[in-house]
């Protein structure tokens, strides 16, 4: 909310908010309805190592693109805080 003008503030918070809980949900589509049928191949058919295994995917995946925003982002909405110095 400080990154924003009070203007549209309000149209941010919302398009974040939607975009996460779609998020969300396409995750545990994916999950269940392709992730999952892949991973019982994989495993000969034990549902149970499969659906274990497919709840590790979007933990790895969030991992990942954790470390991606963290060395390809700015600091702030006008660029990092060492360049504006």
């Amino acid at each position: 909310s400080r990154m924003f003008t009070k203007e549209v503030v309000g149209t941010a918070n919302a398009l974040v908010g939607g975009w996460g809980n779609l998020g969300g949900g396409v995750t545990q589509l994916v999950m269940g309805s392709a992730l999952f049928p892949l991973f019982k191949i994989f495993y000969d058919g034990d549902a149970e190592k499969a659906w274990r295994t497919v709840c590790v995917v979007p933990a790895f995946v969030a991992f990942v693109v954790g470390i991606i925003i963290f060395y390809i982002s700015d600091d702030a909405p006008k660029g990092n805080y060492a360049d504006l110095k």
